[in-house]
């Protein structure tokens, strides 16, 4: 029997999506990773005025993870079977992410096929996962051996697949490269692009999203974003209600403005940027907090009148950004 572990996991600071706060997490273990994550989380994208995703992080494409991949048939093959092999895994210090049938993990409130990160065990009976279990929230919980057991027993089945595993497990853990630092060149570039809806080139981008020309074509980029918010919320007044990637799109517009408020307050330790840029940004997160706290009485209420206060409050916010962005990027440019 193996030995225990429990790999350490610091609180991320983006926690839409748990591919996000998965690798954020654990590269916050090392303090150093902050400020080569401070030129991140800058572009959005999003397709087909939906499913709202940074453009500028992914944890498959980040010279400060290293990525394996192994199919689940071979992992099979080790002591102990697939479980020996998650085991074997997080105790030579990898985070193991696969995609699990969460109906068989208590755990969770949905039932379909997802990702999930394990960065623990316990005499191989308990292990220690992290997803968004309940209601779109990031957090850390625990399972039985049985439970991961029959989560996993479909993972080689083609049917299955989701999110580019493929019947596959992934191992991360943090790599040291020295040239991973703030680039405040980098920044600009990232800000100019969102300010003028383009997609962001020449850095780790998203994988998932660079197929084809097509796919590009048919992507709106920063600013334009926008127009993808109020799309979901004429959908919300047809259909009467908010689909799931309609809600996530509200909040990762606020987490968008949080992380900003973050990198401004580190950029300003660095060069001298005025202070109420920051403040307006502050403010910019307040008026989208108000949105989602709208966002969640109209989902009892249905009120009509709350999808327009709603949509009020992101036009102004996206009046205000582009205002407050055009600033900063002329303050940052003398540099």
């Amino acid at each position: 029997m193996g030995r225990n572990v429990k790999l350490p996991l610091q609180e991320p600071f983006s926690v839409t999506f748990p591919k996000d706060a998965n690798a954020v997490s654990i590269l916050l273990n090392e303090p150093k990773t902050y400020s080569w994550l401070m030129n991140c989380f800058i572009q959005l994208t999003c397709r087909e005025n939906q499913f709202l995703d940074y453009y500028d992080f992914y944890y498959r494409n980040c010279p400060l993870l290293s990525f394996q991949r192994i199919k689940a048939e071979l992992a099979e093959q080790a002591e102990g079977g697939l479980i020996g092999f998650i085991s074997a895994a997080l105790e030579k210090g990898y985070y193991v992410i696969l995609s699990v049938e969460t109906k068989y993990i208590s755990r969770y409130d949905f039932n379909f096929f997802h990702d999930m990160m394990i960065y623990g065990h316990e005499d191989e009976r308990l292990f220690y996962i992290a997803d968004n279990f309940s209601q779109g929230k990031y957090s850390r919980s625990v399972c039985s051996v049985e439970e991961l057991t029959r989560a996993t027993n479909r993972i080689k089945e083609p049917q299955t697949w989701r999110r580019g595993f493929e019947g596959t497990l992934e191992l991360l853990s943090y790599r040291e490269e020295e040239r991973a630092e703030f680039e405040l060149y980098r920044v600009i570039e990232s800000l100019k692009d969102y300010l003028e809806s383009r997609a962001t080139s020449r850095w780790n981008v998203n994988w998932d999203m660079m197929w084809d020309t097509y796919e590009n074509e048919n992507r709106c980029f920063g600013m334009q974003c926008y127009e993808g918010i109020y799309h979901n919320i004429q959908i919300a007044r047809e259909e009467k209600s908010f689909a799931e990637s309609d809600h996530r799109a509200l909040f990762l517009e606020q987490e968008h403005k949080k992380i900003m408020e973050l990198r401004l307050q580190f950029i300003r330790e660095r060069y001298p940027i005025s202070e109420d840029i920051i403040s307006e940004y502050h403010r910019l997160c307040e008026i989208c907090g108000s949105a989602m706290c709208l966002k969640l009485k109209y989902d009892i209420t249905k009120k009509e009148e709350l999808l327009d206060r709603i949509e009020g409050y992101f036009r102004m916010v996206q009046e205000k950004e582009m205002s407050v962005l055009s600033r900063l990027v002329s303050e940052l440019g003398s540099w």
